[in-house]
């Protein structure tokens, strides 16, 4: 099954590791096809139960996207625990039936420290740092801002209300396991505790805009958000809440 890169969306980001294949291919993926993506990827396998065990993963994981057009519609989350951490990665079907494979990030809602808005700047210049556990969360789902990311109605008028998350292509250090039942570990969201990530590390910036404002103001606080954070070189994705 082809191991490919591709350039990341942010400019000075790392690159992103991928397979596409048919589910043949993916179903005779070997030992160093995949140590060959994890390594491109920065992280070491040794462990030959760690291989044989994220391929029965893989084939449980086609299965499930196979059974219906629901499983299909969200996807399916795999991981492996490294000495780097617990690496995500999301198995999805294209509508060529063709198997995606790639690591799926993790999302951290920004929480209150100075104001939303500066720590989220923050986090863009020096990178994350994290001490609180279940700090993120993984999904099949991207481009969201979790429950628990703050508001903050002391921040600058144009921002204020607003909230945002990150998503960080650090693997966990900790996260908790997927339930054994096959119907429910594909789809399950754990709590993940994210120790550290680089500024390169952070895929892009979710900002969310409560219900209720103009198309006027809804621009104008795209514009704001592109020209402040223009310097970190980072995606932006906007959305409303709910």
């Amino acid at each position: 099954m082809p191991v490919r890169t591709k350039a990341p969306e942010r400019e000075n980001g790392d690159p992103l590791v991928y397979f596409k294949g048919t589910t043949q291919e993916a179903g005779n993926i070997g030992p160093m096809e995949i140590r060959k993506a994890f390594g491109i990827a920065g992280i070491r396998l040794n462990d030959e139960k760690q291989v044989d065990a994220l391929k029965k993963d893989l084939s449980g994981a086609i299965a499930f996207l196979q059974h219906s057009e629901e499983n299909r519609s969200k996807g399916a989350l795999i991981n492996l625990s490294t000495g780097a951490g617990v690496v995500n990665l999301k198995v999805s079907l294209t509508e060529k039936n063709n198997v995606l494979i790639h690591q799926q990030p993790a999302i951290h809602g920004v929480r209150k420290r100075v104001n939303t808005f500066d720590d989220l700047k923050g986090l863009l210049e020096e990178g994350f740092f994290g001490s609180i556990p279940n700090n993120a969360i993984v999904s099949p789902q991207r481009k969201w801002v979790t429950s628990w990311a703050a508001f903050d109605d002391e921040v600058m008028r144009i921002a204020r209300r607003d909230r945002y998350s990150v998503e960080l292509m650090a693997p966990p250090i900790m996260q908790v396991r997927p339930p054994e039942d096959i119907a429910e570990r594909h789809t399950f969201e754990p709590d993940a505790f994210v120790h550290h990530a680089t500024p390169q590390q952070i895929l892009c910036v979710n900002v969310e805009f409560q219900n209720g404002l103009s198309k006027e103001e809804v621009e104008m606080k795209e514009r704001f958000y592109r020209h402040a954070l223009k310097r970190y070189e980072v995606p932006i994705h906007f959305m409303m809440d709910g």
